[in-house]
């Protein structure tokens, strides 16, 4: 069952990325897309439907991202860059984790702007190892974490965000693990 994506998400799909290409950061899809794309579609499963699409963005340190988010502004988006929440004109939502050059020295990612925001970020590099590739369109090809990485961020997030669609969508893989033969 593969997933339809409206044009115009394609679009602002490929303008992140052409703006992206353009600094020494690197982009990892992690969200429920990623799910999608990596567990779902290739076992034939019904997807569930999400309105953002979620990115890790391996960055060389804080700067280089901020810069990012900056090209980011001038090419019309709305950016939250406390919240790392980028929104292309046309409406579609990207939220963005850094990680790599900003990890502090205990393996913790904390924002500048909220230096009490700890979150691990120590399996996002070993997930970058481990990625995949999945072309969307001809002109769109995503990184994506391997099943097992997926659902060690997931764990991740479920323990330090408590969310439930964290545990839902490890519980999915978990279903369907006969799938993953």
């Amino acid at each position: 069952m593969e997933t339809r994506i409206e044009t115009s998400t394609l679009a602002a799909l490929r303008s992140f990325l052409s703006i992206a290409a353009n600094f020494p950061i690197e982009i990892m899809l992690i969200g429920t897309m990623a799910r999608q794309f990596g567990f779902d579609e290739p076992r034939r499963l019904s997807p569930r439907r999400t309105q953002d699409w979620d990115f890790a963005a391996r960055a060389t340190d804080w700067d280089d991202y901020f810069r990012f988010l900056s090209a980011l502004e001038k090419a019309g988006y709305r950016v939250n860059r406390d919240a790392g929440v980028a929104f292309h004109p046309t409406g579609t939502q990207f939220d963005l984790l850094p990680f790599s050059g900003v990890l502090e020295t205990d393996g913790m990612i904390r924002h500048p702007g909220d230096p009490r925001s700890a979150m691990d970020g120590r399996f996002y590099e070993e997930a970058w190892r481990q990625h995949n590739h999945h072309t969307l369109a001809e002109d769109i090809r995503l990184s994506l974490p391997d099943v097992p990485s997926y659902v060690a961020l997931k764990l991740v997030a479920w323990s330090e965000r408590g969310f439930h669609k964290h545990a839902a969508d490890v519980l999915h893989v978990l279903q369907h693990k006969d799938a993953l033969s």
